[in-house]
């Protein structure tokens, strides 16, 4: 039996849903190009009649799907970028009106990490500081299961944009553009954002600019309606997990988000996280296994699914990908890899990769 792109789903993957507004102006782009984009759309289950409504939630794999087909077919490989030119400012639906209502740079950015499943399901924001610079961090719950770098792109364009809105700065630059991907290889390949240099192959999908920029004040727009917008979202999460039920418990999609943002570091362990909730390591593990959760092995999963990105969307070689994932040597990362797949992860990536 032949299977559509979007039959093509992995059948243990997670259902995630994107607004249908990330999608605006893909026709028009696809057909300034001489690309039929109904055959694109039709090929993943979708219509332009769908991206008429810009609030309905839209398949993740579809939406990233249609993106990487219209790259690789115009061979531009800032497809996705282009589509900002038709596309508002922070275009994630109502959490975009709460972050204009921040008092500062940070606040907003907070606004985004809280709420921006609202808007993208499978991906997730946080923030990171050092002593000069601050990281915006897109973590994409996906990466390694199916193509995404366009959707990232997208994504981190749009990062930018949105700093430039806050600072009223519009050519406003990150110090650096960070991509856990390749080039692009079907097509030519953007070195550039904006003007800021694209790094690519690295630990994280990230825009790097100076920390003193999230203390930036805002003035709100509408300073009397925190309240009331605040209602709105809570009413919109409510009718959303109505309508598309979460595939996971809301403890186990917790837990693995604080897992993402720390996998890379050394306090990635059951007491960290045990001290943070000011709980004792023993006391927090029964709670987690009351759900039905090991943190030992939703860590150990968590690092393979990374590896996986790692492996199909950029060219690391396999002993930095084992230390990323935070595996001592190679030979471990082998293993544990082989568990999974059945596969070496060399064997892995040659079937995986383009």
């Amino acid at each position: 039996m032949a299977f559509s792109p979007l039959d093509q789903r992995l059948f243990h993957m997670p259902t995630y849903y994107i607004r249908a507004e990330v999608l605006n102006g893909f026709s028009q782009e696809c057909r300034s190009m001489g690309i039929d984009d109904n055959a694109i759309l039709r090929r993943y289950g979708l219509s332009p009649g769908l991206l008429g409504d810009q609030d309905l939630l839209l398949p993740y794999e579809a939406v990233t799907g249609v993106m990487e087909e219209a790259s690789e077919l115009s061979g531009q490989g800032d497809f996705s970028r282009r589509l900002t030119h038709y596309q508002r400012p922070i275009p994630i639906g109502l959490p975009r009106v709460l972050m204009h209502q921040a008092g500062s740079v940070r606040v907003a950015l907070q606004t985004l990490v809280e709420y921006n499943h609202l808007h993208s399901q499978g991906i997730v924001w946080h923030i990171e500081e050092s002593e000069q610079h601050a990281y915006l961090i897109r973590e994409d719950k996906m990466a390694g299961k199916l193509p995404s770098f366009q959707y990232a792109q997208l994504s981190i364009t749009h990062a930018i944009i949105a700093m430039r809105t806050f600072l009223k700065q519009p050519h406003w630059l990150p110090l650096k553009v960070l991509y856990s991907y390749t080039e692009p290889r079907h097509s030519q390949v953007p070195q550039r954002l904006f003007g800021a240099r694209i790094h690519y192959n690295q630990e994280r999908t990230a825009i790097v600019f100076a920390r003193e920029h999230l203390d930036r004040p805002l003035s709100p727009k509408m300073p009397n309606a925190g309240n009331l917008l605040q209602l709105q979202i809570e009413q919109l999460g409510h009718h959303q997990r109505q309508r598309y039920p979460a595939s996971k418990p809301e403890a186990l999609i917790r837990l693995e988000y604080w897992i993402r943002r720390h996998i890379h570091q050394e306090n990635c362990q059951l007491s960290v996280l045990a001290q943070q909730l000011s709980l004792h390591p023993k006391k927090l593990q029964r709670q987690l296994a009351d759900l039905g959760l090991n943190f030992r092995r939703l860590k150990a999963d968590i690092r393979l699914d990374m590896a996986e990105h790692y492996l199909r969307d950029s060219d690391l070689p396999l002993t930095t990908i084992a230390a990323l994932v935070g595996f001592g040597d190679l030979s471990g990362f082998s293993r544990a890899f082989k568990n999974r797949h059945q596969h070496s992860p060399l064997a892995w990536r040659e079937s995986h990769q383009p």
